[in-house]
């Protein structure tokens, strides 16, 4: 999957119950109680193992136009100790019946009674034990559709309706009764009888179509083991664009009049497919492929086997406006994806506690197959910029570890964020470049062929790993992913050509003296030597270690992540940082990316002053690479908060003008016809640093001109740029563009305008149109993902807003989320309240006291909720202490360099 991922968790009642031999009625309703009602005792978090399923049929009728749907669920259990009751999944759905018999033939057993076991459960008892062997239990039930976007879900769109799925990570158990957890993956086979003008979908091919009257009952092939999470169902009035060049048929499907925009997937999937064969040394391992493209999706995308869905403004493209940063985003998700069909789907992880690597390893194959078909885009290179944002979360003291006990009710929201994704693919990276790419790949493909088809733990990739390559592998994983934090590498002469190593936990919140965390960490060094340089290796995994060189003499410089392989932060002497930073044109881009963050981190942890930093970044910032420009443009942004008050706002502009003037001189403020596309792709973020922070008039009069135009004829402007115009356009932007906004947002058949006319709503500076803007947010036809685009654009510096250390977080938003929480927790699935709550960011004692007083009211008690604030709330307390204590020298410094005080 694509993104973070939430848990449903709804609290269940009985409905109707009607006890007999024969069968049990039992309802499951979505209602939550008031905060004071006695809740039932919660039943144990995971299933017994008593009664396993081995097969699962089900079988829907489903009708799009209709607002619920009937179906019946068999499934072939067998019994390994005696037993008087079954345990399964069931929510928010009526069980008409149940029925139990023996597989032998025998007569049906006697259902004494099912009762609910909220939230999510439900017990069949029987008059006696059930002894040993293996029977079938047969379930009918009924429910509602889900209309908010997971589990069994209708949308309507066009005039027309239809139903799509999203099951990971507890949503199947609502759209059928079913043993809901990653471990029981069993072979299932659907049924689904839909209108006959619909077009049904699911993971495996048709088996058969048999037409009903106005309906047609459609069976779809037994699939391979599965878990239930990444079964797919889909049906409507889609249309189906033939994906070909592959070994197995394909299709891109999307709803009526949206498959002219499937070109791009269409062409993309081949390749990429064939990457991944030829790296995982077997063919894709399902009999079809089809890429489902949703109008309402949380998600980015969902690996469902062989029906992967996604949401429709991440697969389709606007064939007329094709920009390199869709098809950079497009590969990369249809890659992540497809890395799935063996990486989760081939082998699954027996339980939540090892998502982090089914979406680690899908992240880091992703970024292996982009650099094999599109090589030009230099994801090997970008890559850094999400392991940043993971350095950055893992340098709070609320961080978690990657791999941490699942026990509870899962939340994934709380597990699935930047760690499980871009931390893991740099803990991946970092192995990978120790063992040598080759016996990596070996490790792999011994861990897959051990478990295919079945269920296993981030240990047993582990112990392959150290199989073929003699390393203790699992050892140094484990100090990696078993503890929170981040490791910092110090580096230091230590006489003659030694030079003395040591770690400790980096942390930019909390007292890094009372942590005594130990990594086993695969350190290399790269020095200068006579016309060149070196690299030594070395296994720090002790406090502290002394290494020698072999220079003769202290090296003048010495860079402690060498291609910035390593998973960890690094400090070295003010006498080696200097001869470093001159040095740079020497670094690969990657290194260069790594000096920019590395110092940008040092100073947030309080081991380097503003000015000092001010100072370096004004050099950094200027550098041939696009790339590394980019991650500039991202780092400065990041510290605008801290660094921009009402008094130094002028000063600061100056020095963003003056620090990229180069950048933008080099590149140009128009894209050139044969550019590289690492310049196409950076220019968006360097233009709106420049026209926001920077208060560049002519960036900003540049963007008008390019919404002006988009608006009148979406050829006339560059597509790289049709973002930055009706974003920053928008900025001074009058009530009659206001309105032509929101109606264009309306009336568009482009999925990716959506978000961009909702984000430009968002970016309207005149306080009147950002009143509308809000309410609008709150009462217009937005779909449950696009709920916080409005709101979440409006997180820049403008009047009103809260400056002392807080200008890109006004009070306003955070005021205006805390008053509408619940209606805007309405909108979306439960647990989305950990999103909402990030409107509340900001940079000051008061903002962090308010956010504690706010979560602390039992009215608003969510799963996860409390780790989300913690979460921010380290975040604004980093950002006001390094206000606090840099804010005097900032001020100085920039006025020093101004030519007006």
């Amino acid at each position: 999957m694509i993104s973070g991922r939430w848990s449903r968790l709804l609290v269940a009642r009985v409905a109707s119950l009607s006890r007999s031999a024969m069968f049990a009625s039992l309802s499951f309703a979505a209602l939550a109680p008031a905060p004071s009602r006695a809740e039932p005792a919660a039943p144990p978090a995971r299933l017994s193992h008593d009664a396993e399923p081995r097969a699962e049929t089900v079988q829907l009728t489903l009708d799009p136009v209709k607002a619920d749907y009937t179906g019946q669920a068999t499934i072939t259990l067998e019994v390994k100790e005696p037993t008087s009751t079954l345990r399964f999944h069931a929510r928010a759905l009526t069980i008409d019946s149940a029925m139990l018999r023996r597989a032998a033939g025998a007569g049906a057993i006697a259902v004494r009674s099912i009762v609910p076991l909220p939230p999510d459960q439900a017990q069949v008892t029987f008059a006696a034990p059930l002894p040993p062997g293996t029977y079938t239990l047969t379930l009918h039930f009924h429910n509602h559709y889900n209309t908010r976007a997971i589990s069994l879900y209708k949308v309507v769109t066009g005039g027309r309706s239809y139903l799509f799925t999203q099951f990971e990570d507890t949503e199947a158990r609502e759209a059928f009764p079913c043993w809901d957890e990653p471990e029981f993956k069993i072979p299932w086979q659907l049924t689904l009888t839909v209108p006959d003008g619909d077009l049904a979908v699911s993971n495996t091919p048709i088996e058969r179509d048999d037409r009903e009257g106005a309906m047609r009952r459609v069976t779809f092939a037994r699939t391979r083991p599965l878990p239930s999470y990444l079964i797919a169902v889909a049906v409507g009035a889609f249309e189906t664009v033939p994906i070909t060049g592959m070994h197995m048929p394909g299709r891109v499907i999307t709803v009526k009049g949206a498959s002219a925009m499937a070109a791009e997937a269409v062409h993309m999937t081949p390749g990429i497919i064939a990457s991944l064969e030829r790296y995982f040394g077997r063919p894709y391992p399902y009999d079809k492929l089809d890429l489902i493209a949703a109008p309402e999706f949380l998600y980015g995308a969902m690996e469902n086997a062989g029906a992967v869905v996604f949401a429709d403004r991440r697969l389709l493209i606007n064939p007329r406006s094709v920009s390199p940063e869709q098809r950079q985003q497009l590969a990369g998700v249809i890659a992540h994806e497809l890395a799935h069909m063996w990486f989760g789907d081939l082998v699954t992880m027996k339980w939540w506690d090892d998502l982090w690597l089914n979406e680690s390893f899908a992240s880091w194959m992703a970024t292996k197959v982009m650099d094999d078909v599109y090589p030009e885009n230099k994801n090997g290179v970008t890559s850094l910029y999400g392991t940043e944002r993971a350095l950055t979360t893992d340098s709070r003291a609320s961080t978690r570890a990657m791999r941490e006990k699942v026990t509870g009710a899962t939340n994934l929201g709380q597990t699935a964020n930047e760690l499980t994704y871009n931390k893991g693919e740099a803990v991946l990276t970092m192995f990978e470049g120790w063992l040598g790419a080759e016996k990596f790949r070996a490790g792999v493909l011994e861990y897959l062929k051990a478990h295919e088809w079945g269920n296993a733990e981030g240990s047993d990739l582990w112990r392959a790993l150290g199989h073929v390559s003699g390393d203790d592998i699992e050892g140094a994983m484990a100090s990696f992913l078993d503890q929170p934090g981040v490791p910092i590498v110090s580096v230091e002469p230590a006489g003659g050509s030694r030079v003395r190593i040591s770690q400790r936990r980096f942390l930019t919140s909390g007292d890094p003296l009372v942590e005594a965390s130990r990594w086993r960490i695969p350190v290399i060094l790269r020095y200068p030597t006579p016309g060149s340089s070196r690299t030594l290796r070395v296994w720090l995994t002790s406090r502290d270690t002394v290494v020698d060189v072999g220079a003769g003499a202290p090296p003048r410089w010495i860079e402690p992540n060498a291609d910035a392989s390593g998973y960890y932060r690094w400090h070295v002497p003010q006498t080696m940082l200097d001869p470093l930073v001159a040095a740079r044109s020497l670094f690969t881009p990657r290194e260069r990316i790594d000096l920019i963050t590395n110092s940008t981190a040092l100073l947030r942890a309080d081991q380097l002053f503003a000015d000092r930093y001010l100072s370096l970044f004004a050099q950094l910032a200027d550098d041939p690479s696009p790339e590394v420009t980019r991650q500039a443009v991202e780092s400065i942004g990041s510290l605008r908060v801290a660094f921009e008050t009402p008094k130094t706002a002028s000063a600061f502009a100056s020095y963003l003008r003056v620090s990229f003037e180069s950048a933008l001189e080099r590149f140009g403020l128009e894209p050139g016809p044969t550019e590289p596309v690492g310049i196409s792709l950076m220019r968006p973020s360097l233009l709106r640093l420049l026209g926001d922070a920077g208060n560049d008039t002519r960036v900003v009069a540049y963007a008008e001109t390019l919404s002006a135009s988009y608006r009148r004829d979406p050829a006339s402007v560059p597509a790289s740029l049709v973002e930055t115009g009706l974003l920053m356009g928008a900025m001074r932007g009058n009530r009659a563009m206001f309105d032509d906004y929101r109606h264009r947002f309306e009336t568009t058949t482009v999925p990716n305008e959506r978000p961009m006319y909702l984000a430009g709503l968002g970016s309207f500076r005149d306080p009147a149109l950002r009143k509308a803007a809000l309410e609008y947010a709150l009462q217009g036809p937005l779909r449950p993902q696009e709920t916080l685009m409005i709101p979440g654009a409006m997180g820049v510096s403008v009047a009103g807003a809260e400056f002392r250390g807080g200008g890109a977080y006004p009070d306003e938003i955070a005021q205006w989320m805390m008053d509408h929480f619940s209606a805007l927790s309405a909108k979306m699935p439960p647990n989305f309240a950990n999103r909402i709550l990030a409107l509340a960011a900001g940079c000051s004692e008061t903002r962090a006291h308010t956010l504690r007083d706010f979560c602390e009211d039992p009215a608003r008690k969510r799963v996860g909720l409390d780790v989300t604030a913690r979460r921010l709330a380290d975040a604004i307390d980093e950002c006001a202490k390094l206000h606090e204590r840099e804010g005097a020298r900032i001020e100085r410094w920039l006025y020093s360099q101004a030519a007006e005080p």
